[in-house]
């Protein structure tokens, strides 16, 4: 038994499932089919064997049931039957899929069937135990519970016989002495016209109260479903089988035949079904969903009648012989796989695909086993295992779905197809492809554009095929649809599927009538939706200027508006409204959407179409836009009064507003002042000052634009740039009262005040030549005399007319001199009293005690140099110039550094005077010392002026710096 486990262990960590991509070769490809003989040695010839949950059940001739675990098969139970079947064969074993219970019919050898029996082996029992309500009944099928049955007990199940009654019962595990076995017993079913039971099978639909039930005689497939009250109700499916029942039929003169389901998952409603008849293998689904029957989408695999050991070799219309023949070569049993049904007959195992009836696999017995008996499919785990008389086989299943999916394919069925190609990339781009191309051909263009972007299809071809049947928006979906796919380093590509796809909804749009005007308004929305997609945004902002270009050839100018407008490129929608002449619809683009370059470069056509607006909307930007790189395009606009009333008004917004300091635009206003408003232009250069270093405007700018037309302008300008003479000179030409204001102005200079007002008198007396006037004139100016004028008179003048004012002048000057002599006689007594306080000032002294300390660094002032101010303060020398050095200038500090450096240089003989030749000679080291004193002991540090710069200096200096 050890090497039953050897063989299963190996089968189990056997490489699984490989699939060979579609195109690619493979040197070897393994077939679906593969069988293992088992290497078990039963002692008596095998007659029945059964397997669920890695649970296999064997019974041999000798009545003896070995149980085996899979997973442990060096410890197999045996139990012997030969005492509960005397005088019976063993005629069918039933194991439920959990592996815990096993029912054993045993039918008598005599044939009457009075005693027939069941019997019930639980788990690991030694012993089985008969079913007495069940005695005298020959069982044929039993339908096990796949979610109630537990270890302790079987749960609800069907049990039909011979005769073709079913019945519901319930089986307990307990051994315990005097319990019971039977949980309870009811007939739920009496097939009419009765017929031997040959297949039972129910189950719970998921997550409802509705169950269904299969049951198959030979020739009939009844379907049952219905809901049951309480999942708890024992008896619990006598509901299921009070509705009215529904049936296949089948002719067949065979006395059995099998019923085989290939579950999804353990514990789930069967998805297929078999059902082996006379004609052939009846396969089909399992709809649990299903109101008008439990089976759909059935058809028949007729038996191959080539070959030994056919089906059917004689007509099933022929006697007793040829029924009997039919029997013998009709397959025994039949297991179910997923899309493949195996049939065994005593010769072979025949594996073929449901799909397409092609056979897959065949496998004959060896006459050294013997005859082949039965095959089944363990319905937890899917494996299959097949027993002759002498062996037992288990077949490997390799790749079941490998080539399923060209099955669908062939039948249309590309999702199912999908779903079996076990998710390999190129055979679902194969699928995908022939999906798309049987679509096209369908002329489901729209469906077909999906598929082909989802496939592998090379993107020229695709795009051929709509083009030559001109589907423009098929293929336009399908272009869209490979750019999504594409990476977002698509660069290139994606860039030019961008422009293609834009292309074909233009020439969309050209085709549609302009009747159809909703169609047009919902494919220009598409086209916005697509171009402003995350995935194509930012290809169209890189290429914009090539979609504008497309629609501008393709003559949709409002799509050019919109597409700029989605972008945000709002130099676009401006320059497209000024094309088309929108100045109103421009500016309001710009008033929502502010961009200063934008609209400094378009401002002269602005302000030529709409210069109010303009100039509102420049005035909005304020400080945003610079004046000095408007001017120029400002001065380009003014072609007309109203252009430049409006520039006017923003130049005066530069100045009083901003507060600009341009001189261009200065200059500007001033020009503008002097054509439109004059009577502004006065204010504006009062305001500016008379100071010619702080006005904004250029003077001889001013001058030009001013000196004809707005002379008293002009010659306010010649007064700031300090023109007195010119500014009087102008000003007599037009106003003698302006050149009196004028001649007043330099305050600090009489000269040129005089100068002024003899050039005012001169043309005054030239043009009046009135004397009375001529002397009210020398009142307003005190600095001109009789005298100064005299010589612009003419000379027929007589004296009388100026007598008093030649009195006057006297008188003047007689107090002049007066108070110059008491100035001077002021001024001597002055200075006698100051040589008195010199004389005295010479002969004082200051007392220097013994005690005294230098103010500086508080040590004993008599032990080094010293200075003594007369205020009482006193200081060493190096004291002093230590403090007062850093208080010079850099001139004066550098200076006192080269006199010290002098002093150390100079010998101490040196000191002293001499006298040669009558005349005294100052020492050199005396003469060095004489000015370094003059530089350092000018003045008292705390007396004098050095307190007042150091003000602002803090008292401790000793900060770190930041």
């Amino acid at each position: 038994m050890a090497s039953l486990l050897e063989q299963y262990a190996q089968s189990s960590q056997a490489a699984g499932p490989r699939s060979v991509p579609a195109g690619a070769s493979a040197s070897v490809v393994q077939p679906i089919f593969t069988k293992q003989k088992v290497n078990f040695q039963p002692t008596s010839p095998i007659t029945h064997l059964v397997v669920a949950n890695h649970q296999l059940v064997v019974a041999l001739a000798n009545k003896t049931l070995l149980r085996i675990d899979l997973m442990q098969p060096d410890q197999p139970h045996e139990v012997d039957l030969s005492k509960e079947t005397a005088g019976c064969r063993v005629q069918q074993l039933y194991l439920d899929p959990s592996g815990h219970h096993l029912l054993v019919a045993a039918a008598p050898r005599d044939g009457d069937l009075t005693g027939a029996q069941l019997l019930y082996l639980p788990g690991r029992a030694v012993r089985a135990r008969q079913v007495g309500q069940l005695r005298g009944q020959l069982i044929t099928a039993v339908g096990w519970s796949h979610t109630l049955a537990t270890p302790a007990t079987t749960g609800p199940l069907l049990a039909g016989n011979s005769q073709g009654v079913v019945t519901e019962l319930e089986l307990t595990a307990d051994e315990r002495r005097f319990s019971r076995l039977e949980v309870y017993n009811k007939q739920v079913l009496e097939l009419s016209p009765p017929a031997s039971v040959t297949g039972l099978e129910y189950h719970r639909v998921p997550d409802t109260d509705r169950y269904l039930a299969l049951v198959a005689t030979a020739g009939r497939l009844y379907q049952y479903t219905g809901t049951v009250p309480a999942h708890d109700a024992r008896p619990l499916l006598t509901p299921l089988f009070a509705v009215q029942e529904r049936f296949l039929e089948i002719p067949s003169s065979l006395s059995f035949s099998r019923l085989a389901f290939f579950y999804p998952r353990p514990g789930a409603p069967p998805e297929r079904f078999a059902w082996l008849t006379e004609p052939g293998v009846l396969v089909g689904r399992v709809d649990t969903d299903g109101t008008d029957g439990l089976v759909t989408d059935t058809h028949l695999l007729a038996h191959d009648t080539n070959g030994a050991g056919a089906a059917g070799a004689t007509g099933a219309g022929g006697g007793a012989g040829a029924g009997g023949g039919q029997q013998r070569h009709a397959p025994r049993a039949l297991a179910l796989t997923e899309f493949h049904v195996l049939l065994l007959q005593p010769a072979r195992v025949r594996a073929t695909c449901v799909l397409d009836q092609r056979h897959v696999f065949e496998d004959l017995a060896s006459e050294a086993h013997g005859p082949l008996l039965t095959i089944c499919r363990d319905p937890i785990h899917g494996t299959l295992w097949s027993a002759a008389e002498r062996a037992v086989y288990k077949y490997k299943v390799v790749d079941e779905t490998r080539d399923v999916w060209q099955v669908f394919v062939s039948k249309g069925q590309y999702d199912l197809a999908r779903q079996h190609c076990q998710s390999n990339p190129a055979v679902v781009d194969r699928i995908t492809a022939h999906q798309a191309e049987d679509c096209f051909d369908k002329g489901e263009f729209a469906r077909s554009a999906e598929l082909f972007a989802d496939s592998r299809c090379r993107l020229e071809e695709v795009a051929l095929k709509f083009m030559g049947k001109e589907e423009y928006g098929p293929l336009r979906q399908f272009l869209m649809m490979r750019l999504s796919s594409l990476p977002a380093s698509g660069g290139v590509r994606a860039a030019l599927l961008v422009i293609w796809c834009l292309e074909l909804f233009l020439t969309q749009l050209d085709r549609l009538e302009e009747e159809e005007e909703q169609s047009r308004r919902k494919l220009r929305k598409e086209m916005m939706q697509f171009l402003t997609s995350q995935r194509a945004l930012d290809h169209v902002r890189q290429a914009r200027s090539t979609m504008y270009d497309l629609m501008s050839r393709h003559g949709d100018w409002a799509a050019v508006t919109e597409l700029a407008e989605l972008l945000g490129d709002w130099e676009t929608v401006v320059r497209h409204h000024l094309k088309n002449g929108h100045v109103t619809k421009a500016l309001e683009t710009l008033r929502r959407h502010p961009d200063p370059q934008l609209l400094c470069e378009l401002v002269p056509q602005l302000v030529r179409a709409e210069p109010t607006l303009t100039i509102d909307l420049v005035v909005a930007q304020g400080r945003k836009l610079k004046p000095a790189l408007l001017m120029p395009r400002l001065i380009l606009a003014d072609t007309s009064e109203e252009q430049g009333q409006q520039i006017l008004r923003y130049l005066e917004f530069c100045v009083n507003t901003l507060e600009s300091t341009d001189n261009v635009a200065h200059n500007y206003l001033v020009t503008l002042y002097t054509r439109y408003r004059p009577d502004k232009l006065m204010a504006y250069l009062h305001g500016q000052g008379s100071d010619r270093h702080c006005v904004h405007y250029t003077p001889g700018h001013v001058l030009r634009q001013c000196f004809v037309r707005q002379p008293r302008a002009a010659v306010h300008v010649l007064t700031v740039v300090g023109r007195y003479q010119e500014a009087v000179e102008l000003a007599l030409k037009h106003d003698v009262a302006l050149a009196k204001q004028v001649a007043n102005l330099p305050e600090d200079d009489d000269t040129l005040k005089k100068r002024l007002w003899l050039l005012i008198a001169k043309h005054t007396i030239q043009c009046d030549q009135d004397v009375q006037r001529t002397m009210q004139f020398l009142a307003e100016c005190r600095l001109l005399r009789i005298e100064d004028v005299l010589p612009f008179f003419p000379d027929f003048v007589t004296i009388d007319d100026f007598k008093e004012a030649i009195c006057d002048s006297l008188q003047s000057y007689n107090e002049h001199i007066g108070e110059l002599r008491t100035d001077m006689e002021e001024a001597a007594r002055a200075t006698e009293l100051l040589r008195t306080e010199i004389e005295h000032f010479r002969e004082g002294y200051v007392t220097v005690q013994a005690s005294d300390t230098c103010q500086i660094c508080r040590h004993q002032l008599l032990t080094r140099p010293l200075y003594v101010f007369p205020c009482g303060h006193k200081f060493h020398q190096d004291c002093l110039a230590d403090e007062v050095t850093p208080l010079l200038s850099q001139e004066q500090r550098d200076r006192v550094a080269e006199l010290e450096h002098k002093l150390t240089t100079l010998p101490e003989d040196d000191l002293g005077s001499a006298a040669a030749g009558g005349v005294t000679q100052v020492s050199p080291r005396v003469t060095v010392r004489e000015e370094l004193d003059e530089l350092v002991a000018a003045e008292c540090l705390y007396c004098g002026d050095y307190l007042i710069r150091v003000l602002d200096e803090p008292l401790l200096n000793d900060f770190p710096e930041r």
